[in-house]
């Protein structure tokens, strides 16, 4: 540990991390408002164990319970629009007062549950037809008696739902909910330390952390789970990070590309977000360049800015390796060194895609990462990724990364063509953005953007007619008179030759050869035209 912060200490003498802790758990009032989300009134079907339909509730049928008359038998029956009658549940009870007593009582929560699942949109439900399964229905049952794949919908995708609001009123009426959370991550492990946070006054809600099992992950069928649901089977399972496939009873909240699980779980409790769960969410989704984003909106210094990259590029890491192994990584990555192009090339003890990408913010846009002189590595543009494998024979890694074997011989070869490659992909995405953003601007401000971005490639080894043979590959240039404008604002900027000059220039129609043969004039200089 001294290790590390002694590369804090190295790497920013001037803010102290206190200075960082503080700005970290700041809150963000800011809060997003998702969408409505509703399920339409549909029919449900209700099925017996077996899997056989009992009946079609459509949206006008009525469920009720009753007594039968002249015996000790309570039904439960469906009355659909026409007033025809279906029995669902028939049990019988004994003369003893509080045993029919009971046994309404748990009909009145198969009559509740039911409506429930109508009014969240549940397309089947499996009931119990008689005394026997009713009350292993109310044993097995989960405790809380929503759709859980609706509201893990909901949460997922962050949709304001009905059912959100069951869920919390099922929680302040003492219903058990287990939490495992995959302790394989820092956000996992940040959600489940929301959820905490926000139920800490909920005795009923249970948390569990499960250690990795298998290749840095966690499964549903993980021993403890799968006790605790053999002791507790009316309990609902929350899994934060869990891999497999969930039981029954089970709301999955997992990352995926949109969203990391913090901000979910933040959803879920109407957390509000402090900076640090931000830029952990920003972190997962694009790594540096996605914590630069949220420290520019914040208006954070370039000190504090790259303070917070190290600290949580360090805290990511640390779930995968101990702490001489991040130190060592750290020391290697001081240096960073250029090539022609300008572009940053580290060169590292090993290959960590999350650890390179979290700290080094160019990781986006073109990095070249050396492992040991045995491996080369580009990060950045697919576009340039696709180039170096197809035309230079790379391995495609994914997501904006291409290999190749090398050698200390062979690596300044390789070298090159990712930086030439990437130089190409770069200027096509800032010579893009710029002209989209030219939508908004003055013509003057306009045609200075362009040309800044016409001399900063000139520099780095993009001459004239590379420039204008990448303009073809621009998408916002579809019109081929832009296309022009843009090639005459090249050759003006970076030749000798100036097509604007002819701007102004009062042209006369051009003269006949002396060669040509004149046209017959077939009429007369008299008056009226004919001879």
């Amino acid at each position: 540990m001294g290790k590390i912060n002694d590369f804090f200490d190295r790497f920013n003498q001037d803010h102290p991390l206190s200075t960082f802790t503080r700005i970290l758990n700041g809150n963000d009032k800011s809060r997003e408002e998702p969408v409505e989300y509703q399920y339409s009134n549909k029919p449900v079907s209700l099925y017996n164990i077996s899997g056989e339909e009992i009946v079609e509730l459509t949206p006008e049928a009525r469920v009720n319970i009753r007594k039968n008359e002249g015996s000790n038998q309570l039904i439960v029956e469906s009355v659909n629009g026409q007033g025809t009658r279906t029995v669902i549940t028939t049990c019988e009870a004994s003369d003893d007062q509080g045993d029919q007593n009971e046994i309404n009582h748990m009909l009145s929560i198969l009559v509740q549950n039911i409506q429930r699942a109508r009014r969240n949109g549940v397309e089947g439900l499996t009931v119990p037809i008689n005394e026997y399964e009713l009350v292993a229905y109310i044993q097995n049952r989960p405790s809380i008696e929503i759709d859980l794949d609706r509201l893990e919908e909901a949460i997922n995708f962050r949709q304001r739902d009905e059912v959100l609001s069951d869920f919390i009123g099922d929680l302040h009426q003492n219903k058990r909910v287990d939490v495992y959370t995959a302790c394989n991550n820092i956000y996992n492990v940040e959600a489940a330390n929301i959820l905490k946070n926000e139920y800490q006054k909920y005795s009923n809600i249970h948390f569990y952390e499960l250690k990795e099992n298998y290749n840095h992950m966690v499964f549903w069928n993980d021993e403890v789970i799968l006790n605790n649901i053999k002791r507790s089977p009316e309990a609902v399972i929350i899994g934060i990070g869990l891999a497999g496939e969930k039981p029954m009873h089970a709301i999955s909240i997992r990352n995926d590309r949109e969203s990391s699980v913090i901000r979910k779980v933040s959803f879920l409790t109407n957390h509000t977000m402090n900076v640090r769960e931000e830029m952990l969410n920003a972190q997962f989704l694009r790594h540096a360049s996605g914590v630069e984003e949220v420290a520019r909106a914040r208006n954070m210094s370039e000190e504090i800015k790259n303070k917070i990259i190290l600290e949580l590029a360090v805290a990511e890491a640390r779930y995968r390796y101990d702490e001489v192994r991040i130190h060592d990584f750290l020391r290697a990555i001081l240096n960073i060194y250029y090539t022609e192009t300008k572009m940053k090339l580290i060169r590292v003890p090993f290959n960590d895609p999350n650890l390179i990408m979290n700290l080094i913010p160019e990781a986006s846009s073109g990095l070249l990462a050396e492992i040991r002189e045995e491996q080369i590595i580009y990060y950045g543009f697919d576009s340039a990724a696709r180039i170096l494998v197809d035309e230079y024979g790379w391995i495609d890694m994914g997501y904006g990364r291409a290999g190749h074997d090398a050698s200390r011989v062979s690596m300044r070869t390789y070298e090159k063509q990712a930086s030439e490659t990437t130089i190409r992909a770069r200027y096509i995405s800032e010579m893009n953005q710029v002209l989209v953003a030219n939508e908004r601007r003055s013509a003057t401000v306009s045609y200075k953007y362009v040309k800044d971005v016409v001399l900063k490639y000139n520099d780095i080894g993009l001459d004239a007619d590379a420039q204008i043979g990448l303009l073809l590959e621009i998408p916002s240039i579809n019109d081929p008179g832009y296309r022009v404008s843009i090639t005459n604002i090249i050759k003006e900027t970076l030749t000798k030759e100036s097509p604007f000059r002819l701007f102004g220039e009062i042209r006369r129609r051009a003269k006949p050869k002396k060669s040509d043969p004149q046209p017959e004039n077939r009429l007369s200089e008299s008056p009226i035209g004919y001879e």
